[in-house]
């Protein structure tokens, strides 16, 4: 009886070690940040010993459970990552500088508080913008209807007619003030990826710009 429990003792750990595998990079990457401290690894848990005291924080993911406190990082593995999971995607109302709404967001791809990816609806007549981003750059796919992307770069003006009829990418890079414009009578679905991925922590990377400033050259000056 103690054979056979120990023996599934062992299958638990094994099994556990197999999906601590699936984030070896994040490891890699504490392992890193440590710069030679202790590294601990034992049933797929990695604990780093700082020589440095750090703050308390935490991040709970779909790869893997990262807590820092008193100095220790601890890196969890996934709890039932290879079974089907079903999570609330969060969707939010849009408004312009005229507070009329003018769609919706709905976050798609997640990495704890990270969102990889998400879905922004333009409605139709309805215009998004303009901003820019001073660390993100987006890349676009329309995936129904239509919409007219206006960007602002050190040449001026530029237009691109994305469709969901002729699927493209639209790489724009960070800096660039951008307006999304409905001219069509059916909603706009457009999926951002953007890179580096929205952090919701990083404050006043989005500055936003009103049509008469793109013209004036203003942005040029951030």
């Amino acid at each position: 009886m103690a054979k056979e429990k120990t023996k599934k003792t062992k299958k638990a750990a094994q099994k556990q070690l197999s999906s601590f595998e699936k984030f070896q990079l994040e490891k890699k990457a504490l392992k890193n940040k440590a710069k030679g401290n202790e590294v601990i690894t034992q049933d797929g848990v990695v604990t780093v010993r700082a020589k440095e005291q750090t703050e308390v924080s935490s991040r709970q993911s779909t790869q893997s459970t990262v807590r820092v406190q008193d100095g220790l990082v601890t890196v969890s593995p996934p709890k039932d990552s290879d079974q089907i999971n079903v999570e609330p995607a969060k969707k939010v109302k849009t408004f312009d500088l005229d507070k009329k709404e003018n769609g919706f967001l709905v976050e798609l791809g997640k990495d704890g508080r990270l969102t990889t990816s998400y879905l922004s609806c333009a409605l139709p007549g309805a215009f998004k913008g303009y901003h820019l981003h001073t660390v993100r750059e987006a890349n676009y796919v329309c995936v129904r209807g239509k919409i007219k992307v206006i960007m602002y770069t050190e040449n001026g003006r530029e237009e691109h007619v994305l469709s969901a009829d002729k699927p493209e990418r639209l790489h724009i890079p960070n800096n660039v003030p951008t307006g999304l414009s409905n001219e069509w009578q059916e909603e706009a679905w457009i999926v951002n990826s953007p890179d580096p991925a929205y952090d919701p922590e990083l404050k006043g990377e989005q500055v936003e710009f009103t049509q008469e400033q793109c013209d004036r050259g203003e942005y040029l000056k951030k």
